[in-house]
């Protein structure tokens, strides 16, 4: 589990994750992915077939995901929980 803090970018929330524990979690650079918000929790689970890919260079992988719709579900903090092939992040309150 990471505490990660938000930052902001043109007024939306922007969720930046950084660092080889992405690869080891599954998600290495190239690797697709797709995000779903649900009851507040978004997911992101790694799939062949996913809309989004994990960017980066060399063997650091970069998750960076900046939308008006994950912003109401997270705060300043977000706490980032890791599973093999998954992550659920949810706002540190």
């Amino acid at each position: 589990m990471k505490t990660i803090n938000v930052g902001m970018h043109r007024g939306k929330g922007r969720i930046w994750l950084e660092g080889n524990w992405l690869g080891d979690a599954g998600f290495p650079r190239g690797a697709r992915y797709v995000c779903v918000v649900s009851a507040g929790d978004i997911l992101i689970d790694a799939r062949e077939d996913g809309d989004r890919k994990v960017s980066g260079k060399g063997d650091r992988p970069i998750i960076d995901m900046n939308s008006a719709e994950l912003t109401p579900h997270i705060g300043p903090k977000i706490v980032v929980m890791v599973r093999p092939g998954c992550m659920i992040i949810r706002s540190a309150n």
